[in-house]
């Protein structure tokens, strides 16, 4: 009846292990240091959690390095393909001020009582005097004339030129660079 046996059915549960754990989940570094520091612990409770945890923020941190590189090397042709979208929406911008100038100089009212600005030169849009086909033009862009720059996405605001021609039988367009010294070109012409 003597023998006694030292069981120790439950160690008990290393708490920096758990953190260690969870936070695997939530800061995978933070989570790797306190897993490593629960497993080195020798004080007799369980390193179970502290195990997962580790292992759970190791792959943690690979997949995030993973995820960085491949941002990091698809970024690049990111910005291309935005910048050849904005230019894109911007040519079709471009082409919808060419209609809206062609639309109104057709305009029967405005056509029949002499009000469209013929030029056969380029003048700045701007230019065109408040009345008629200057309405004519705003209401088929719905945005006013000297509000046109903040449309354009692929160029600063404050650079942007917007020029017409418009004859009889010719109307052209013309988007450009007011500063083409600064490295940003930029030219748009729809005929």
């Amino acid at each position: 009846m003597g023998e006694e046996f030292e069981t120790d059915s439950n160690p008990g549960l290393s708490v920096l292990g758990l953190i260690g754990f969870f936070a695997a989940f939530l800061l995978a570094p933070v989570g790797f240091v306190l897993s490593i520091i629960a497993i080195a612990k020798k004080d007799g409770k369980s390193k179970g959690f502290a195990i997962a945890g580790l292992v759970i923020s190791i792959i943690n941190i690979i997949a995030a390095l993973l995820v960085s590189i491949i941002v990091i090397a698809m970024a690049p042709q990111v910005i291309k393909y935005v910048q050849k979208s904005n230019y894109a929406q911007d040519v079709a911008f471009a082409d919808c001020i060419h209609t809206a100038l062609e639309t109104a100089a057709y305009d029967s009212y405005v056509a029949n009582n002499g009000m469209v600005p013929y030029s056969d030169v380029y003048v700045d849009i701007n230019s065109i005097p408040y009345g008629a086909y200057r309405d004519s033009v705003e209401q088929v862009l719905g945005v006013p004339l000297e509000d046109l720059p903040y449309q354009f996405k692929s160029h600063d605001v404050n650079d942007i030129v917007i020029e017409y021609i418009l004859t009889d039988k010719k109307c052209s367009v013309k988007i450009s660079d007011l500063d083409p010294n600064d490295g940003n070109t930029f030219s748009i012409v729809i005929n």
